[in-house]
C-alpha cells in the first residue's frame, strides 16, 4: 500500500505559513499597541502639566487683580 503525504503536507505548510503570518501580524499590533499607549501617556502628562500652569496662571491673576 503506497500512501501519499505529498497533498496533505502541502496543505499543512500552507496553513501553518498563515497561522506564522497571523502570528507576526499581532506581534506588530501589539507593538503599535504599545507604542500608541506610550505616546498618549507622554501626552497626558503635557496635559497635567498644562493645567498647573493654567492653575499657576490663574493664581497669580487672582493676586494682582485682587491686590489693585
Amino acid at each position: 500500500m503506497d500512501i501519499d503525504f505529498s497533498s496533505d503536507s502541502n496543505t499543512f505548510v500552507a496553513c501553518f505559513g498563515a497561522i506564522m503570518e497571523a502570528l507576526e501580524k499581532s506581534y506588530s499590533n501589539l507593538e503599535t499597541h504599545d507604542s500608541i499607549i506610550s505616546h498618549t501617556d507622554k501626552i497626558l502628562q503635557q496635559i497635567e502639566q498644562l493645567e498647573n500652569y493654567v492653575s499657576e496662571l490663574v493664581r497669580s491673576m487672582e493676586d494682582y487683580i485682587l491686590s489693585a
